[in-house]
């Protein structure tokens, strides 16, 4: 509310008009702050909305994802004791869990599976592959070294040591 509202017309003073123009000045400062707040509220406002919309479509997706987990977990815990049940009467009878899973790759190698704790029946652990052979230094005399290539070897099993 401007109070003192005269222009510079005959009649008021030069005062008058300084005082009616930092009025007004003031004013539209005002109205200025007013609209630059509420333009900062609608994006703050806006920008919650998005927010809270991205948030829900992330935890349907994991919601989804959940479910698909939880689904095939249950499957496994279902089929897993029908075949270690069946498998386990047949094969080892004195034993409760199996400590050793096998897998035969397709290049011939056998892949197994320990778990944590569980003693293997070979001493697998004491080999861990052929030593490599001594690598003679050739043309020492001329100052250039030139190794021998290193054959590799291929190992016939890999040995997975699994966390539970």
């Amino acid at each position: 509310m401007m109070k003192n509202v005269q222009g510079s017309s005959a009649g008021a003073g030069s005062g008058e008009f300084h005082v009616y123009k930092a009025s007004r000045r003031r004013e539209y400062e005002r109205l200025k702050l007013m609209d630059e707040k509420a333009q900062k509220e609608a994006e703050t406002q806006a920008f919650e909305s998005k927010k809270q919309e991205w948030e829900l479509q992330a935890e349907a997706k994991t919601a989804k994802n959940r479910a698909k987990r939880q689904k095939k977990k249950e499957r496994a815990k279902v089929k897993g004791p029908e075949k270690e049940s069946a498998a386990g009467s047949e094969t080892n009878a004195g034993q409760v869990d199996a400590p050793l899973k096998k897998r035969r790759l397709v290049s011939g190698k056998e892949l197994i599976f320990k778990r944590p704790g569980a003693d293997s029946d070979e001493d697998d652990d004491d080999d861990i592959g052929p030593a490599p052979p001594e690598q003679s230094l050739e043309g020492v005399d001329t100052g250039t070294l030139r190794q021998r290539p290193v054959p590799i070897v291929d190992a016939p099993r890999i040995i997975i040591h699994e966390d539970e």
